[in-house]
């Protein structure tokens, strides 16, 4: 099977890409096989591999992965007329053989069919002699007509060619005539043919690529549509896109804060009314963010805390960052820690901890990451008006470790995180993404000592 890519926007709109054996890397890297100036590409962004007569592609771990049929997916099987989008570049893919093999098929009957024609008629022209000139037994008449008798006395001065019978000659001429009629149709049918054209997908290329702003009006539909069906984890993923590639489109801020407090996450959603307030205040929906604020602060206030604690984890928000010139990829926590805003939290007692986490991508096992992570204490973290701490912890992936990984026979991988509260070497609280983190390690007995306290890698 032959694939093809079709650039389906941007400065190459319409240039096709046929898809060799070996697998193809798409990204900014000069040494990509396929190299895009594409703002919102990574530098080595994804691959494109045939497995037997099958297209695949898969994310080569950067942080803005990829969309299949506007589906975002690690690795996906392709097939003809999917659209793929890398960063803002969109691709569609063609196959190929299947038209080129119809082609020799038709073009071989063709010649089939000329060879039997021919045939026919010369074996119908003979038998049409054959039928005329030609006795059917030994008292049959011969066909007569139009000879000439022969002389009474005949004088033979010397050997010379009898006469033809007129009728016969006709005949003759007739069946040359015949003869070249087939001689040009078989030529004719025995002609090459043009091959007929690949099927194409009806595709008509956008005159214009779109913009961020009409992007994520169109995705954010799907995401409430997603949200409605109880998808919440792609409701969720396609609301943080929008959020990538349109930062100032407040209404998927009040959609994933909606979706937040759907789930229980509060902080979360307190935390994307905030952004609304913190990116406009000329906006409708500026008055409802400070009321929803209001709301959330109250709500929080008022829930229930830890029998054994007066401080908890109010709410961690991820940030990713692009790679750098020393590094590969950074993620960022913001951690804040509600607690009595007239109490002052005693750095030598509370403490937190936060683990990342990469999957390998052959066994899926998940371990914590091999990166850099550094943790800030409270001594350096600033409190806010209500009086929670906030805090950061960062995970540092150094410029070409997930090569050396991949190298070493380990690929891996960003996983997720995961937050621990500890005051007195006793467990608070905790908070992980995804959840099923919290269950790689428990969270140890408020009896245990310091030194039963598995550290941060």
């Amino acid at each position: 099977m032959i694939y093809r890519l079709i650039f389906l926007n941007g400065p190459r709109t319409g240039e096709r890409i046929t898809v060799p054996e070996e697998p193809m890397c798409f990204g900014t890297d000069p040494d990509c096989a396929v190299r895009v100036d594409d703002p919102e590409m990574a530098r080595r962004h994804a691959e494109v591999y045939q497995k037997g007569d099958e297209l695949f592609i898969r994310d080569l771990g950067s942080m803005n992965k990829i969309l299949v049929n506007k589906r975002e997916t690690q690795e996906a099987r392709l097939k003809h007329g999917d659209e793929f989008e890398l960063g803002r570049t969109r691709f569609v893919v063609q196959a190929l053989v299947q038209a080129e093999v119809s082609g020799r098929r038709a073009q071989r009957h063709r010649r089939q069919t000329a060879w039997a024609v021919a045939a026919s008629l010369m074996l119908g022209l003979a038998l049409a002699l054959s039928a005329r000139y030609v006795p059917r037994g030994p008292d049959a008449p011969v066909e007569t007509s139009g000879l000439t008798p022969p002389p009474t006395n005949p004088v033979i001065v010397g050997r010379s060619t009898p006469p033809v019978p007129p009728a016969l000659t006709e005949d003759l001429r007739l069946l040359r005539e015949d003869l070249r009629v087939i001689q040009d149709t078989v030529r004719t049918l025995n002609a090459p043919q043009p091959p007929p054209p690949a099927a194409l997908p009806t595709l008509t290329p956008p005159s214009a690529p779109r913009t961020p702003a009409e992007e994520a009006a169109e995705l954010i539909g799907a995401a409430r549509d997603a949200a409605a069906a109880g998808h919440f984890t792609e409701a969720d993923r396609l609301l943080a896109h929008i959020q990538f590639i349109a930062p100032d489109f407040l209404p998927a801020y009040e959609e994933r804060a909606r979706l937040f407090e759907k789930l229980g996450r509060t902080g979360d959603a307190a935390g994307q009314w905030s952004e609304i307030l913190r990116r406009s205040t000329e906006s409708p929906l500026y008055q409802k963010a400070v009321a929803e604020r209001i709301r959330l602060s109250q709500a929080a206030a008022q829930a229930a805390k830890p029998a054994d604690a007066d401080v908890r984890i109010a709410s961690v928000q991820q940030t990713r960052f692009p790679a750098g010139d020393d590094f590969d990829e950074m993620r960022v926590l913001k951690i804040v820690l509600a607690t009595d805003p007239e109490q002052r939290l005693d750095p030598d007692r509370v403490r937190v901890e936060a683990t990342f986490f990469d999957r390998d991508r052959e066994s899926g096992a998940i371990a914590p990451t091999a990166g850099r992570v550094t943790v800030q204490s409270l001594d350096d973290a600033a409190v806010n008006s209500a009086g929670e701490y906030l805090l950061t912890a960062t995970c540092v992936i150094p410029k070409g470790l997930r090569e050396r990984e991949a190298s070493a026979g380990a690929a891996r991988v960003y996983h997720g995180y995961r937050v621990r509260l500890y005051r007195d070497d006793a467990a608070l609280d905790e908070r992980a993404m995804p959840r099923v983190l919290a269950s790689l390690d428990p969270i140890p007995r408020p009896e245990a000592r310091m030194a039963d306290v598995p550290a941060a890698p």
